[in-house]
């Protein structure tokens, strides 16, 4: 078996990420859909009730970011709704809101919600407990691989200069993005009540950590016999390969990395290649992970039986690079 290696040095975030996409309107009337359609690096989806209304956007350069909430403003009546694990940022019609925001480059913060309650539970003393909810959105561009869970608070203080302290919660995996279209995601916080008569959060200041693809390399594994067969790659090679009705089964197998990400999640757009250049993607069903070797098992089907299989294909991610990214809010309203 013949292993080729091309290096593709993805660079999707470098060490400072660079400013998000910014628009100009020009000093007229466009339709909600036609003035969203102007906003490059995120994807939105306009309700079709309010897509031909008409809007007059400011005229001075904006960043993506504050220009899809300046058009909701200039519309009176539209809205950002975000949803987990959504393609896009959909605008519907509803009441205006003007969340705290808070930009990072190719990354937008929001806190849509406030939450104060207090909590009794007859066999100790009430306790206060303060929630936000923090969205979190990136262009295509800056997209992650994976989220820490919680973001990290590093200064929280009310307006009369009580310091507010992150409650921690129980440890979460990691939010996986990679491979994934999604446009946005939410994470909950909870800090400890501030002083009495206090009306908002002065200063709220923190960081998500994120992961990003930084180096891939693309592997591709020769075939010429159908059959299961070992490669001296430190990567990646074929130990098992069946044929069976409209499709085949096969394992992977390669060093187990040393990040704690497993196997699968290193292969992108894996797939087998026919003898007439046709790709056919695979799906990883299962994975082992051992102390130095990894599996998984893949399975590839709508293929031709007389296709006959003459490689395996994919993209191997070899280095991972993780960016603390800020957010700081002022003023936060508290109810």
């Amino acid at each position: 078996m013949l292993i080729l290696l091309f290096l593709l040095q993805a660079g999707y975030l470098s060490q400072e990420s660079p400013p998000p996409p910014t628009v100009r309107f020009e000093e007229r009337k466009y339709t909600l859909q036609e003035a969203f359609d102007r906003l490059t690096g995120v994807r939105f989806g306009i309700d079709p009730k309010i897509s031909t209304d008409l809007v007059i956007p400011p005229t001075k350069e904006l960043n993506v970011f504050d220009a899809m909430h300046e058009l909701c403003r200039a519309h009176g009546g539209a809205r950002l709704f975000f949803s987990t694990y959504a393609p896009r940022i959909d605008i519907r019609p509803g009441k205006l809101f003007s969340p705290p925001t808070s930009n990072s480059g190719q990354f937008h913060f929001l806190i849509p919600v406030v939450l104060s309650s207090q909590v009794q539970t007859f066999d100790d003393p009430p306790v206060k407990r303060l929630f936000l909810t923090l969205w979190t959105t990136w262009t295509e561009q800056g997209s992650p691989a994976f989220l820490e869970s919680t973001p990290t608070i590093t200064r929280a203080e009310d307006n009369q200069g009580i310091k507010l302290k992150l409650i921690p919660q129980p440890g979460g995996k990691p939010v996986r993005i990679l491979g994934k279209p999604v446009a946005a995601e939410s994470a909950s916080l909870q800090l400890t009540p501030p002083s009495k008569g206090s009306t908002q959060i002065k200063i709220l200041e923190g960081y998500r950590r994120m992961t990003f693809i930084r180096e891939v390399k693309q592997v591709e594994i020769f075939l010429p016999n159908e059959g299961p067969a070992t490669s001296s790659t430190k990567l990646l090679s074929v130990a098992k390969f069946a044929r069976g009705k409209g499709g085949l089964t096969a394992v992977f197998q390669g060093p187990t990395p040393k990040d704690p990400i497993s196997l699968g999640n290193h292969l992108q757009n894996l797939r087998f290649v026919g003898e007439k250049g046709v790709s056919y993607p695979a799906r990883i069903t299962t994975g082992t992970k051992g102390p130095e070797i990894s599996r998984i098992e893949v399975v590839c089907t709508n293929i031709p039986a007389t296709e006959k299989i003459v490689a395996a294909k994919t993209g191997y991610i070899t280095e991972w690079k993780t960016e603390e990214i800020p957010f700081t809010f002022e003023n936060i309203i508290l109810p």
